[in-house]
C-alpha cells in the first residue's frame, strides 16, 4: 500500500518550514518584508485589516478574464529558453531549497517565493492540473493534513483561488497554506454576526457579497470536509450560474470552518483581492492601492468583486 499524506509529514513540519524559510530569505532566494496592520471598522462587529506588503509588488498576477478590470502590476509569462511554453515553476521546480516535502502520491510541499508571512507554502499537484479546477478529495487529504501537522503554536490556514476571477497568480493548481496574524479578526469567528442559511450553511451578516459557510468539530476527517464543501460549492455555483465564462471562486480553511465565496471580478479599477479578502485580510503591493480602495468604497468594491446577495437573502447585507 502506498503511503497516505499523513504518513508522509513530520511533526516538527511547522519548524522545518521556518528554517526554510529564514535560509531561502538569507540568500534573497525568496521575497519577504514585515508589515503592519491598519484595522478598518466595517459595522459594529466586522472590520477589515489592511496591509501593505511590498514584497508582493515583484509577484506577477493573471489577468481578469474582465478586460477594463486588469491587474494592479501584471508581469508577462516567464519564459524558458528551450520551450516556447510559458514557463511553470510548479511542474518541476529547479531550486531543490524550495521544495519542502512530498504529500502523499499527488502533491508536493514548495516554500512560496512571494511571502506575506514568515513562512509561506504551497502545496501543489505534483502533475498539472488547471486552477480552475475544483477541489478533489485527494486535495483536502493532502491540505488537511497539512494543516493538523502545521497547527501548533501558531494556528495555520489553507486558501485556494479557483478561476479567473479568483485572484490567483498561477494556472498550475496549487492551496497556499500560511500562520495567521494574530491581529486579524476573520468574519466567520464573529459569533455576534452568524446567521443559518439552512442546516449547516452559515452565513455572516453585514458582509455585502454572497459567501457560505459550514462549522467543523474536532472529528472531521478530510472526506467530511470534501463533502461539506462540495454543499457550499453547489451554492456558490448557483450564485454564479448566469455569468459568462468559467465560474470562479475562494476557499478559505482553517482548523474550526471551511468558507466559500463566489466571484464574479478579480479586479476593480487596478484593486482587487483573492481569498483572504473574503475573511477580512485586505494584502495590498503599494500605498496607492490603499488610497484606491478608500476612493472607490470599501464595501462597495467588496461587493463588486464578489457577488451581491438577492432576494430574501438580501437582508443578509445588512447590519
Amino acid at each position: 500500500m502506498g503511503s497516505t499524506a499523513l504518513d508522509s509529514l513530520p511533526d516538527s513540519l511547522a519548524t522545518l518550514s521556518t528554517a526554510r524559510f529564514d535560509k531561502l530569505l538569507a540568500a534573497d532566494s525568496i521575497k519577504y518584508a514585515e508589515s503592519t496592520p491598519e484595522n478598518v471598522p466595517l459595522s459594529e462587529h466586522l472590520s477589515i485589516e489592511f496591509r501593505i506588503i511590498s514584497s508582493l509588488s515583484r509577484k506577477p498576477l493573471l489577468p481578469s478574464s474582465s478586460a477594463s478590470h486588469t491587474a494592479p502590476h501584471p508581469a508577462p509569462p516567464i519564459q524558458d529558453q528551450n520551450k516556447k511554453a510559458p514557463f511553470n515553476p510548479f511542474l518541476d521546480p529547479r531550486e531543490e531549497e524550495i521544495v519542502l516535502r512530498e504529500v502523499g502520491a499527488r502533491h508536493r510541499l514548495l516554500m512560496n517565493k512571494y511571502c506575506t508571512t514568515r513562512p509561506m507554502l504551497l502545496l501543489t499537484t505534483k502533475d498539472f492540473r488547471s486552477q480552475s479546477e475544483d477541489l478533489h478529495r485527494e486535495d483536502f487529504e493532502a491540505c488537511w493534513a497539512t494543516l493538523k501537522v502545521l497547527d501548533g503554536e501558531r494556528p495555520y490556514m489553507a486558501i485556494y483561488n479557483c478561476g479567473p476571477e479568483s485572484g490567483n497568480s498561477q494556472r498550475h493548481k496549487h492551496m497556499q497554506c500560511f500562520p495567521r496574524f494574530e491581529s486579524a479578526k476573520l468574519h466567520p469567528e464573529c459569533k455576534e454576526a452568524r446567521r443559518s442559511i439552512e442546516q449547516g450553511v452559515y452565513a455572516i451578516s453585514g458582509l455585502p457579497y454572497q459567501h457560505f459557510i459550514s462549522y467543523l468539530e474536532p472529528s472531521t476527517s478530510a472526506y467530511d470536509l470534501y463533502k461539506r464543501y462540495l454543499t457550499l460549492l453547489s451554492y456558490a455555483k448557483e450564485a454564479v450560474k448566469d455569468q459568462p465564462g468559467e465560474p470562479s471562486h475562494n476557499v478559505v480553511l482553517v482548523q474550526d470552518w471551511i468558507m466559500v465565496t463566489p466571484r464574479s471580478h478579480a479586479f476593480r479599477e487596478g484593486i482587487g483581492s483573492n481569498a483572504t479578502g473574503t475573511v477580512g485580510m485586505i494584502w495590498l503591493a503599494r500605498p496607492e492601492e490603499r488610497e484606491e480602495w478608500e476612493r472607490l468604497g470599501i464595501e462597495d468594491t467588496l461587493e463588486f468583486l464578489g457577488v451581491p446577495w438577492s432576494g430574501e437573502a438580501k437582508a443578509l447585507s445588512v447590519v
